[in-house]
């Protein structure tokens, strides 16, 4: 019987060294391919949200089956509805499933519901923002009151919200101590400049707003109004900030009645207004 002395094998020490260095790349390696993971899920569920948002816009553009079209996420549940009529009673629903880690939101709403032909957005305020989240992860989809649809923003852009006004505008008055107020969110510290633009609608007004600069997170811009209304109703403006079109309106009233003895009473927005030199106060 022969005896070969010169085989060899492996050591405990080696097999050892092979198990620590194989557990090291199990643990660089797995959350690599959770993260890869995560964001396939992520895409996926953005472009399905994306191109039914789209396809809600182009129904309501053919205005097909005579309806408006929209789509009605439902975070909950998770579904998203490309519908005609409302969300609570939809008509010709067609209702896709979220992945069960996506978790969609907006500030504003998650009924995005288009006009018939044109496509705008139909929505009191200037813009839809729309977050689609994934772990951490994060990716958005940006609808204008024109009806832009974007998908490729890597953060939610400055959000308008619907103006205040602070005074009274009376037809054939001067206007006086009268400003708007119009609250933002998703402020990131920008500046803007000088901004003035003239009344539509009811004309003879001006609003002012101070060049400054936007503060991080939320705040309000102030409008100071002047000029004098030339006939009562909806005085409307419109500025380009941060490269956004915002558009507000305020109620101008009719010619007053007069108020003697000092009695001041409410006007239409609940407030009073004094007028120097006349010792009145009108509503």
């Amino acid at each position: 019987m022969n005896i070969n002395f010169n085989q060899k094998g492996f050591t405990l020490i080696e097999i050892s060294l092979v198990m620590v260095l194989i557990s090291i790349l199990i643990g660089i390696t797995t959350p690599l391919v959770s993260n890869v993971i995560i964001r396939v899920e992520l895409n996926s569920a953005h472009e399905s949200l994306y191109n039914a948002i789209l396809r809600a816009q182009q129904l309501s553009k053919t205005q097909y089956r005579d309806q408006q079209w929209r789509v009605c996420i439902n975070n909950t549940n998770k579904t998203y509805t490309i519908a005609a009529g409302t969300c609570s009673s939809t008509l010709y629903p067609e209702t896709i499933t979220i992945s069960s880690g996506i978790e969609v939101s907006s500030e504003q709403t998650l009924d995005i519901q288009f006009t018939s032909m044109e496509g705008k957005l139909n929505y009191a305020g200037n813009i839809i923002n729309i977050k689609l989240t994934n772990n951490g992860v994060s990716k958005y989809i940006i609808i204008n009151k024109a009806g832009v649809i974007d998908k490729s923003v890597t953060t939610i852009p400055i959000s308008f919200g619907t103006s205040t006004i602070s005074g009274t505008l009376v037809t054939g008055y001067s206007a006086s101590s009268v400003s708007i107020s119009i609250p933002y969110t998703n402020g990131t510290g920008q500046s803007y400049t000088q901004q003035n633009t003239n009344s539509t609608g009811v004309t003879g007004l001006t609003a002012t707003l101070n060049a400054g600069n936007i503060a991080n997170g939320s705040g309000s811009l102030n409008f100071n109004i002047t000029g004098t209304p030339t006939t009562s109703g909806i005085a409307s403006f419109q500025v380009n900030i941060l490269n956004q079109i915002v558009t507000f309106t305020t109620n101008v009233s009719a010619n007053p009645s007069i108020v003697t003895n000092g009695l001041v009473l409410n006007l239409d927005a609940g407030n009073s207004a004094s007028y120097p030199g006349t010792g009145n106060t009108w509503f």
